[in-house]
C-alpha cells in the first residue's frame, strides 16, 4: 500500500489541478467519439486534455476529485467558502464509511484531506457512495460515478459503462515490457525500469495517445484511439470520468495475466481492488485447481490455485488458466516453458514459445552491484539462451519473462541454492527463494555418517538437521564433508573451522577461523561488516563495524552469522542465536528459541521449569502441573547461562467458530499475525490485522478472499494461530481440530 504522506501529497497535487480547472457536465450532450485535439475553443485541463466552453462557464462551482482505490480526495470551492470543513462519505445504502475534516484555501478555495473509517484506516471512495460536505455556511453533495471499463486488446478500442451523459478522457501512455512488476527489490526494480528495450521487441508500448467521448443515455460508451494503436496487456491507460461536479480519475493497466511455472502463482493485473478468481484447468478441460484473491490499489492480484484437499497447485503445460474479476475475463492455455543455469559457463538456457520476447532479470544479495537484464527472443525452435553481463553464483535470482503479442506471460522465479556449513552444528542451511529438494550427506573419512533432507516450502534460508541411521542429530566437524545434491545439481563443501562469540559487554563479535580467512557479518544478507582472521585465526570485529547490533546480544529473536565465502560459492557459517520466550496463553507451557543444545530457564515468579533446545535450535519448558495457567499480566523470564530476557504478557482471547469460519478476539497488542492451516496444505494462510487501540477487538473471516490471501472452507481448517508479536517475543493462543 501506499503511505498516507504519499497519499496526501498526491491529494495536494490533485488539488491544485483542480483548483485551476475544475469542470462540471450541466447541459453537456452526447457527441461522437473525437480526439483531444479537436476540442471547441482549444482550451486545455492542467491535465493537457481540451475542454469546451460549457465546461469552463462551471469553474466557478464546486468540483470534488477522486482517484480510483484511493482515499486521497480533493476539490475547490466557490469564492467565499470559510474552512474548516467536515466530510462524511456513506455508501449507496446510506451507511456511514468514513469521515474527515479539512482546511480550505482562502484565496483558491482547494482542500484536500484522506477519508478515515472509525479505526484510523484508509477508505477509498466506491462507486454509488456519496460524500457529503460542509463549510461554515453551505453543504455539498456528490455521487461518485460507477465505472466499469473494457480494454480491446489488440485493438484501440476502449469501453465500458459509467453515470449518462458523463465526460470521459483516455489517454494511454504505453508501459515499458519487463519484469519489474514481479517483485523485486526496490534497486532492482528501478534498474530494470531504466533499461532500454532492445529494437524491434514485440514488447515496444505504443506512443502516447489520447481521445474523449461523452456516455449515452443509458452510460455505456465505445472510444476509439485512433490508427496505429493495438492495446496490450501492461499498456498504462488514464481514464477521466467528469460528470455532476466529481472528477473520477482510474488509472489502469490493460489487464493481462502473468503464470508462473515455478513457483506456481498466477498474478493479474486486473480492476484495483476487485476479488479476483483463478481456475486452473487441465488439457481436457477438467478443473484441477482454483483460487482467489483481492487486488491491491494498483489493480495486482496475486492467486495460488488449491486443489480440494487446499494444496498449492501449479500450472502445468498444456493447462488452462482462467481468470476473472467480473469485469474483465482472461484465459491464457499454458505453453511448455522452463529455464536451467549452468554455473560454470555463466549461461542461462531454456525452452520457450517460439518468436516470443524474452526477458531476464539476474542478481545475488551477495553481489549487489552485479545486476543485469539482458532481452532476447525465443529461437523458431522453441529454445533459448543468454549470458548475462554479470557472473552466476549459488544464491544468484534470475526471473525469466517470455512475453506474448497481446500482453500475457510466462514466468519462471528461480534462485540457485546455496548451502551454508556450520561447524560444529548437526544444522545445514539451503538458501532458496521458495523450494530446494535438497538431499545432504556428512561425509566423514570417507563414509556417510548423517544425512538430512528438505520436507516443507520456505523463504530464504530452511535449516536441515543432519542425522544418523538412529535418528540423532550428528554435529559436523573439522575435516568432514558435505555432499549435496540441490534440485538435482551436485555440491560439495568442507566444514573447516568457524566459530563465534559476543563478548560480555555485547560489543564485539570474536571468534576463529582458517588463518587468512575472510569473514562478513549477515543476517540472511550482508550487513557491510567484514574482517580478516589472523595468523593464528582469530578475529574481531571491531564495535563500530557491528553497531547496527543496537546493543548486547544475542537480542530476542534476531540470528547473526559470522560468514566465510568459499571457493565454489557456498558458505561455512557460525551462527548467534538470539533466544526468545514464546507463551501459549491458557496452557503452562513456553516454547521459544536458543541455540541447539543449549539448555534454558524458564521462571514465572517462584514457579521454574527447564529445558534444552534441539538440532533445530526450538525448546519447550512446561511450568508445574500445580501451577496456574499462563495468562495477561504474568510476568515470564528466560535465563540462558548470565544472560536473561523477560516478557510481560498482554492479553490475548480468541475463539474460531467452525461452522461460520469467522475467528473473533481481544487484546491489548497493536496488531494480531493469523495463521490458519486447512487440508493438506503444508503452508498456512496469514492476517496481519490491526487491533482497535480502544478496546482491542479484532476479527478474520476465513471464507472471504483478501489481498494475497485465499478464502478457506472452516470445514477444512485444521490449526489457528493468533500471535503478538513483543520485540522479538510472542504471545499465542491455538485452536487444533
Amino acid at each position: 500500500m501506499r503511505t498516507r504522506s504519499h497519499r496526501t501529497a498526491a491529494a495536494l497535487v490533485a488539488a491544485a489541478l483542480v483548483a485551476s480547472s475544475g469542470t462540471a457536465l450541466a447541459g453537456c450532450r452526447p457527441t461522437p467519439t473525437s480526439p483531444a485535439g479537436d476540442a471547441s475553443d482549444g482550451s486545455r485541463t492542467a491535465d493537457g486534455i481540451d475542454i469546451g466552453a460549457a465546461e469552463r462557464r462551471a469553474d466557478m462551482g464546486a468540483m470534488l476529485a477522486v482517484t480510483e482505490a484511493e482515499s486521497s480526495v480533493s476539490g475547490h470551492l466557490p469564492p467565499g467558502a470559510v474552512g474548516p470543513l467536515s466530510i462524511t462519505l456513506r455508501s449507496r445504502d446510506g451507511t456511514l464509511r468514513a469521515i474527515a475534516s479539512a482546511g480550505i484555501d482562502g484565496r483558491g478555495g482547494a482542500w484536500s484531506t484522506v477519508l478515515l473509517d472509525g479505526q484510523g484506516g484508509d477508505v477509498a471512495p466506491a462507486g454509488g457512495d456519496r460524500l457529503h460536505l460542509t463549510d461554515r455556511g453551505r453543504a455539498y453533495d456528490w455521487t461518485i460515478p460507477d465505472v466499469a471499463l473494457h480494454f480491446g486488446r489488440g485493438t484501440d478500442t476502449v469501453s465500458g459503462t459509467t453515470a449518462a451523459g458523463a465526460l470521459l478522457d483516455v489517454a494511454v501512455t504505453g508501459a515499458r515490457q519487463g519484469i519489474a512488476d514481479g517483485g523485486l527489490p526496490p534497486a532492482q526494480a528501478a534498474y530494470a525500469r531504466t533499461t532500454s528495450l532492445p529494437s524491434g521487441d514485440a514488447a515496444t508500448a505504443p506512443p502516447p495517445t489520447s481521445a474523449r467521448a461523452i456516455a449515452g443515455a443509458d452510460g455505456s460508451f465505445v472510444i476509439h484511439l485512433g490508427a496505429g494503436v493495438a492495446l496490450r496487456g501492461d499498456d498504462e491507460v488514464k481514464t477521466t470520468v467528469t460528470v455532476g461536479g466529481v472528477r473520477l480519475h482510474a488509472p489502469r493497466r490493460v489487464p493481462f495475466l502473468r503464470v508462473s511455472l515455478h513457483p506456481g502463482d498466477v498474478t493479474a493485473f486486473v480492476r484495483p481492488n476487485a476479488l479476483v478468481t483463478v481456475t486452473l484447468r487441465g488439457a481436457d478441460g477438467e478443473r484441477r485447481a482454483a483460487g482467489s484473491g483481492v487486488a491491491d490499489y494498483a489493480g495486482r492480484a496475486t492467486v495460488w490455485a488449491h486443489d480440494a484437499a487446499f494444496r498449492r497447485t501449479p500450472a502445468r503445460p498444456g493447462d488452462i488458466v482462467e481468470v476473472t474479476d467480473g469485469e474483465t475475463d482472461l484465459r491464457l492455455r499454458v505453453p511448455a516453458f522452463h529455464a536451467v543455469h549452468d554455473l560454470e559457463h555463466g549461461t542461462l538456457a531454456g525452452i520457450g514459445v517460439a518468436g516470443g520476447a524474452l526477458d531476464v532479470t539476474l542478481w545475488n544479495p551477495w553481489y549487489p552491484g552485479e545486476i543485469d537484464e539482458p532481452r532476447s527472443t525465443v529461437g523458431a525452435d522453441g529454445r533459448w539462451s543468454v549470458t548475462p553481463g554479470v557472473a552466476l553464483h549459488p544464491a544468484s535470482h534470475y526471473y525469466v519473462t517470455n512475453h506474448f503479442p497481446d500482453g500475457d506471460r510466462i514466468f519462471y522465479c528461480y534462485q540457485i541454492p546455496m548451502l551454508h556449513v556450520a561447524p560444529g552444528q548437526p544444522v545445514v542451511g539451503v538458501q532458496a527463494l521458495y523450494f530446494a529438494d535438497a538431499h545432504i550427506e556428512l561425509v566423514r573419512a570417507g563414509r556417510t555418517i548423517a544425512a538430512g533432507r528438505t520436507t516443507n516450502p520456505w523463504v530464504e534460508i530452511a535449516s536441515v538437521v543432519l542425522r544418523d541411521g538412529a535418528g540423532a542429530p550428528v554435529s559436523a566437524q573439522s575435516g568432514d564433508t558435505v555432499r549435496a545434491t540441490l534440485d538435482g545439481v551436485p555440491a560439495e563443501v568442507e566444514v573447516g573451522r568457524l566459530t563465534a562469540t559476543v563478548e560480555p559487554e555485547g560489543e564485539v563479535v570474536t571468534g576463529t577461523a582458517a588463518p587468512g580467512a575472510a569473514l562478513e557479518l549477515m543476517r540472511t544478507s550482508p550487513l557491510d561488516a567484514k574482517t580478516t582472521a589472523g595468523a593464528d585465526g582469530g578475529y574481531r570485529f571491531a564495535p563500530a563495524e557491528s553497531a547496527w547490533l543496537d546493543g548486547a546480544l544475542p537480542r530476542p529473536g534476531i540470528e547473526l552469522n559470522v560468514v566465510e565465502r568459499l571457493a565454489g560459492g557456498h558458505f561455512r557459517r557460525a551462527r548467534l542465536i538470539g533466544p526468545t520466550i514464546e507463551v501459549d496463553v491458557g496452557t503452562r507451557t513456553v516454547r521459544g528459541q536458543a541455540a541447539g543444545g543449549s539448555s534454558v530457564v524458564v521462571r514465572r515468579g517462584t514457579d521454574r521449569a527447564t529445558a534444552a533446545a534441539d538440532a533445530s535450535d526450538r525448546y519447550t519448558a512446561t511450568l508445574p502441573a500445580a501451577t496456574g495457567v499462563l495468562t495477561g499480566g504474568d510476568v515470564v523470564t528466560l535465563t540462558l547461562g548470565s544472560w536473561s530476557t523477560s516478557l510481560r504478557v498482554l492479553p490475548l482471547a480468541a475463539s474460531f467458530d467452525p461452522a461460520t469460519g469467522r475467528i473473533t478476539g481481544r487484546t491489548a497488542g497493536d496488531l494480531v499475525v493469523l495463521a490458519v492451516w486447512a487440508g493438506e496444505a503444508d503452508m498456512p494462510e496469514r492476517w496481519t490485522v490491526p487491533v482497535d487501540a480502544v478496546d482491542g477487538p479484532w476479527s478474520v473471516d476465513v471464507t472471504k478472499a483478501g489481498v494475497g490471501v485465499a478464502p478457506i472452507d472452516p470445514a477444512q481448517v485444521r490449526r489457528v494461530e493468533a500471535t503478538i508479536p513483543i520485540e522479538g517475543h510472542a504471545v499465542r493462543w491455538m485452536w487444533i481440530r
